[in-house]
């Protein structure tokens, strides 16, 4: 019996979507390959032609975004900058410095690369940085636990990566506003695109005189000086500066004023929200919150933030509703799991909120996992390792292993004078700037000659 033929076109249409599908992964795959090996690999690997490989010492440098390089310009990451040191020596030492850092990379996604890149590029040492995006990206984690992540297999399917981008973006052109993690948009290779965020230091040279009128009690004048100063370009050093002096209240005016003459930006308004709520204007912040969450569902971080807000007030349901939407939208992370928790010991427990804090107690350690069999892997190779802590936030995890070099960025950032510090972060006073990657790089390029031996 034949067919019907509307079943025949049902048929060869699936397959011909099916096939297109196959093709166009293959396609995107391709294209990555070669951008990475013929682009990224050249761009970020420093002094590979003028260094003899059979000579040469190895470094790997893997982690997130901090890595990379975002917040610097192209040859101000903290790879490049250490590269530049140990080969400007007078010993005649010649070292290879390979930067595989990925924006919104997690240490799972780490982990899982850990050794095709060490097979690959046969590192003499290692320095990783990672974790910091472990509370809201939870791919491969499933994975690190041993256990089946089938979702994850899904969503590394450049199909699902293109078409999820291309959404945001359209979203994003609609609204007005990031509807991203920030980490996508400025992470693209690309000179121009990292300019954007970097400011030059004669630029900034006013907030000298701006610091000596708020030390003096002058706020009113600083104030003034800094409305006909601030731009788009400068908010975040100047707001950067300002908090070591918990100037709010002209924080605040200086956003307004931003966001007024600028317009909409996301994380200007979600900085505006944070510093309302400081000075105990909870009715306003919390305004501004929900304000971020309908135009950006997906932002993490305001809903973690208004989370927390709810439950400090006593207000659980409304705590306990947005964090089912974060498991929702974003997976478990170490936050979501303690804030649950405070949820847990005030309300009664129904059966959902039960199932998500069992399911999410396993992602609480992961970062620290993560970190230690990395270290056991490279050790066992008999490779040398360097672990950063972030400029910021320090170590994510407490053990410490023999044979390991642990440097804490946070301690040594600390240490630079208040009036300073500022200029060690890029605009959105998170990732370093140029000389915020130098610093690492000169304290890095001490613990890389110990371990080689080199004075």
């Amino acid at each position: 019996m034949a067919m019907p033929i509307f079943k025949k076109r049902i048929i060869f249409i699936f397959f011909t979507i099916l096939y297109t599908l196959i093709l166009a992964e293959i396609f995107l795959r391709l294209i990555g390959f070669l951008f990475v090996n013929c682009y990224i690999t050249n761009y970020r690997t420093i002094n590979k032609t003028e260094c003899h490989l059979e000579k040469s010492k190895k470094i790997l440098c893997l982690g997130d975004s901090f890595t990379f390089g975002i917040g610097a310009s192209r040859k101000g990451d903290y790879p490049t900058q250490l590269s530049n040191i140990l080969n400007n020596d007078q010993e005649g030492n010649n070292f290879i410095v390979y930067n595989l850092g990925v924006g919104g990379q997690n240490s799972s996604e780490l982990l899982y690369l850990l050794n095709k890149n060490v097979d690959k590029y046969n590192p003499d040492l290692v320095i990783v940085m990672t974790g910091g995006n472990d509370g809201h990206n939870t791919r491969l984690h499933k994975w690190a636990m041993g256990k089946n992540d089938r979702l994850a297999v899904f969503q590394n399917l450049r199909i699902y990566k293109l078409l999820y981008y291309l959404i945001c973006h359209f979203t994003d052109a609609l609204q007005n506003s990031s509807g991203c993690d920030p980490i996508v948009y400025i992470a693209q290779n690309n000179e121009e695109g990292q300019k954007k965020v970097v400011i030059k230091k004669n630029e900034l040279e006013f907030l000298e005189e701006i610091i000596n009128y708020i030390e003096n009690g002058q706020s009113e004048i600083a104030q003034q000086q800094l409305l006909n100063k601030v731009t788009q370009e400068n908010i975040w050093q100047i707001l950067a500066v300002l908090k070591q002096y918990n100037a709010y209240t002209i924080e605040e005016r200086l956003i307004k004023h931003v966001l007024q003459v600028y317009g909409y930006d996301e994380w200007l308004y979600f900085t505006l929200g944070r510093i309302l709520m400081i000075q105990g204007k909870n009715n306003k912040g919390e305004a501004v919150f929900i304000n971020i969450l309908r135009k950006n569902p997906e932002n993490n971080y305001i809903r973690l933030d208004l989370s927390n807000y709810y439950i400090n007030s006593s207000r659980y349901k409304e705590a306990k509703a947005l964090l089912f939407e974060q498991v929702k939208y974003h997976g478990g992370g170490r936050r979501v799991y303690e804030l649950l928790l405070k949820i847990y010991e005030h309300e009664d427990v129904d059966r959902n909120l039960n199932k998500i804090l069992h399911s999410l107690k396993e992602y609480t350690d992961i970062t620290e996992q993560n970190i230690l069999t990395i270290e056991k892997e490279l050790l066992k190779r008999g490779i040398r390792l360097i672990v950063l802590g972030y400029p910021r936030k320090g170590f994510l995890f407490n053990h410490r292993l023999d044979n390991v070099v642990y440097l804490d960025l946070s301690k040594i950032f600390n240490k630079i004078d208040i009036a300073h510090r500022h200029k060690l972060f890029a605009a959105d006073n998170s990732h370093c700037s140029d000389e915020g990657n130098r610093i690492i790089a000169e304290n890095l390029a001490i613990h890389v000659r110990n371990a080689f031996d080199i004075k």
